[in-house]
């Protein structure tokens, strides 16, 4: 199904009846890569929840704009609420994963009424410890548009922390090879809009109000599990999930999916 947000075609799915959850994926993601990865939500939707998922503008099916302004946090919080007004829901359940995480808990800082849980997957850093994944991403932008998507992915797998992951987890590396190369031509775009602005202010999530449920694990530069930590104790009554490693939650993703279940149906 297609809206239209903000000037831009969206691409939504919704799967499922009950308590809503709006969920978005990550940078350079979508709802069917996620699928493809074994790391969608949709099991959720046989666990009694309505499961709202998209793909962020200059993402997946979604439509694209060539202003970088259109793709910052705030950006992509407005795109998310606007989602909610076109489906007419007042209020819902908020989360998604790395660049959703973080666009959900940007929507509920802007409006938090319309917010009834929040559930956050791998976060990106707060302040410096963002810096890798702003090194990662804003590299590739670069390469890719001097030397196109293929020849940037081969060049980047090159960094230390892929030919690490190459020989301790070739099944983790294969996938994060395809999906450098499923990445679209536009990226950079939507890369900069988001990695190129100040990251936010770890105070700030002293702000949350709405029960939470943090997600993280080890090992993983991009998705520190500090920013979980801190995420955790800077929301008040917050919950932290931890795993033991990158593949944790791929490997065990029914656990996930049952531990999201189990806080969404909670009172808390």
């Amino acid at each position: 199904m297609i809206a239209r947000i903000n000037n831009v075609n969206i691409h939504y799915e919704i799967l499922g009846d009950g308590p809503t959850l709006v969920w978005l994926h990550g940078l350079m993601g979508s709802i069917e890569r996620a699928r493809s990865a074994g790391e969608g939500v949709e099991g959720l939707a046989a666990r009694g929840f309505r499961v709202v998922m998209y793909d962020a503008r200059g993402h997946g099916e979604s439509g694209a704009t060539p202003d970088e302004r259109d793709y910052t946090w705030e950006s992509h919080a407005r795109d998310m609420i606007a989602l909610m007004d076109h489906l007419e829901i007042d209020r819902a359940a908020l989360g998604g994963g790395s660049m959703g995480a973080r666009t959900a808990l940007t929507a509920a800082l802007a409006q938090p009424e319309r917010v009834d849980k929040l559930v956050l997957l791998a976060l990106p850093g707060f302040g410096e410890d963002i810096k890798t994944a702003q090194d990662v991403f804003l590299g590739l932008a670069s390469l890719i548009e001097s030397l196109g998507v293929e020849k940037a992915a081969e060049i980047v797998l090159q960094l230390p922390e892929y030919l690490e992951l190459k020989e301790s987890s070739p099944t983790e590396y294969e996938g994060m090879r395809q999906w450098f190369l499923g990445i679209r031509p536009d990226a950079p775009v939507a890369i900069r809009g988001l990695l190129g602005n100040p990251t936010l202010d770890i105070e700030r999530l002293r702000a949350v109000r709405v029960p939470t449920l943090v997600v993280g694990h080890a090992d993983d530069p991009i998705h520190p599990l500090v920013a979980a930590q801190h995420a955790h104790e800077a929301i008040a009554g917050s919950q932290l999930l931890t795993g033991d490693g990158i593949t944790y939650w791929r490997e065990h993703h029914e656990e996930l999916i049952d531990a999201i279940a189990a806080f969404l149906a909670g009172s808390a």
